[in-house]
């Protein structure tokens, strides 16, 4: 089936039991290795769990692979009983992701992880688009109530409640907390938790600014780039991808010093006019990574990987 260029062969992992859906993956396999020199690729991409196929099509076909890693846990080993692990070599083969030739990230972070932890090749960024309408109002004149997205511990959930504890006039909002259910809040004192969500951006412009208290685990920061978008001031942690998230050093803390966090938080809602010179920094990078932009990066690095440029070239 297909539809504005874009054609898909059915994977077959709608079966509701196991062998159900090893065996309609295995035929999505065949299928798709019969059907592919017809639709002459330049390039091949896949995942980092589906490299022994994408370099079997490579082979079959002539063309270089490419392997999409969008996040840490992308490349970490799959947990999983002994039969899932063994239905997942059945289907796509046993492959680590370093042997693909060619690599994309969605973030240098991630890309520089990805050589330090075994791979060697040539590799592109291209960070993830944003389609959003991005707002042109000025920043906040006040900060009243500042959010974050997850509850998760990596993400810095128990500096946030610190932070609520010590500034009690501040609202806190929790966005995407587990504890909630889907669509619902809970209220303790000045915080507030929000389930699951379809329209986390109306939650952020309910919000005057975000933090993002990372401890660990965060290839890029997309929740970051979304606020600064929609003009909230940004406070978030200096490791990993984040710092190219945000785009301006001024407005990045240690995550582990929870002091420090409190100072600049107190500061913003002092005087966020103090910040708003690193905010129309960090806007002016955000607004660099929207749709047409990293579609431009994508194609270029599909291309450099297909028509890889001479060495005797000029360029």
């Amino acid at each position: 089936m297909g539809a504005n260029g874009l054609r898909v062969i059915d994977g077959g992992l709608g079966s509701p039991d196991l062998g159900g859906r090893v065996m309609g993956a295995l035929l999505a396999r065949a299928r798709l290795h019969k059907k592919l020199p017809a639709l002459t690729p330049d390039v091949i991409l896949t995942t980092a769990g589906t490299v022994a196929t994408g370099l079997r099509a490579s082979r079959q076909n002539g063309v270089p692979v490419a392997v999409l890693v969008r996040a840490i846990r992308d490349i970490m080993p799959v947990a999983g009983s002994a039969a899932k692990t063994l239905a997942r070599r059945l289907v796509y083969g046993n492959a680590p992701w370093t042997r693909a030739p060619y690599l994309i990230a969605n973030s240098r972070f991630l890309r520089d992880y990805c050589r330090k932890n075994g791979f060697n090749g040539p590799g592109w960024v291209v960070y993830p688009p944003f389609d959003d309408e991005p707002l042109e109002t000025p920043w906040p004149s006040s900060v009243s109530k500042v959010g974050m997205i997850g509850s998760a511990p990596n993400k810095g959930v128990e500096t946030f409640i610190s932070l609520a504890c010590r500034l009690p006039q501040i609202e806190f909002k929790v966005i995407g907390d587990r504890s909630v259910r889907a669509g619902e809040r809970r209220i303790e004192g000045n915080v507030t938790r929000v389930g699951w969500t379809n329209a986390p951006l109306d939650e952020i412009d309910s919000c005057d600014a975000l933090l993002m208290p990372t401890r660990y685990d965060e290839a890029f920061g997309r929740a970051a780039v979304e606020a600064i978008r929609r003009r909230k001031y940004v406070l978030a942690s200096s490791i990993e991808g984040l710092p190219e998230a945000v785009g301006d050093s001024r407005l990045l803390l240690d995550p582990y010093d929870l002091d420090a966090w409190q100072d600049s938080l107190t500061r913003l809602v002092r005087d966020p006019g103090a910040f708003r010179a690193a905010m129309d920094r960090a806007f002016k990078a955000a607004m660099e990574l929207g749709v047409e932009a990293q579609t431009a990066r994508l194609e270029q690095a599909l291309s450099e990987m297909a028509f890889p440029p001479s060495v005797d070239s000029k360029e």
